[in-house]
């Protein structure tokens, strides 16, 4: 070990796990930072690099189980799903950290599904574009997301 590591905590590998040597290029501001940011933390920059990596690709897993809990939560069971009113959809997206960037298109899907359902609920059913759109700005969709979302509900 070289003198520069010496007292520095140290993150194991699984020895189960085959570890590979992985070159990356950053650009030289980033790098400080991250080098700074380890001495603070007092770890080697590539313990901190692996850190942050595992936490980026947990990212995503939260978030599905985030979305889940909120479509559960619309939901008294499979087949009926609330879209407004206190305990609908509209007013949890809206009170909820899920908002924009955080919408891929497999979660748009299950939202899709979920909104089928509710729309088939309704006695007085609004325009679906009506709908979308007050769906869409809940969520704080993007364009690109909206037609998404639009293609998913709306009949061929």
């Amino acid at each position: 070990m070289s003198v520069e590591f010496e007292g520095r905590k140290r993150i194991h590998l699984d020895d189960d796990e085959e570890s590979i040597e992985a070159i990356i290029r950053l650009p030289r501001s980033l790098y400080e930072d991250v080098k700074a940011e380890a001495e603070i933390r007092g770890i080697s920059t590539a313990s901190f690099i692996r850190d942050a990596l595992m936490k980026a690709l947990k990212v995503p897993a939260e978030i599905d189980e985030e979305i889940n809990d909120l479509l559960e939560s619309c939901s008294f069971d499979e087949d009926n799903f609330e879209i407004e009113g206190v305990k609908g959809f509209l007013v949890n997206v809206s009170d909820s950290s899920l908002k924009g960037d955080v919408w891929t298109p497999k979660q748009l899907d299950k939202v899709a599904e979920k909104l089928v359902i509710g729309y088939q609920g309704y006695v007085f059913p609004p325009k679906l574009n009506d709908l979308i759109d007050r769906v869409a700005k809940a969520m704080k969709l993007n364009e690109q997301q909206k037609d998404y979302l639009a293609r998913a509900l709306l009949p061929s």
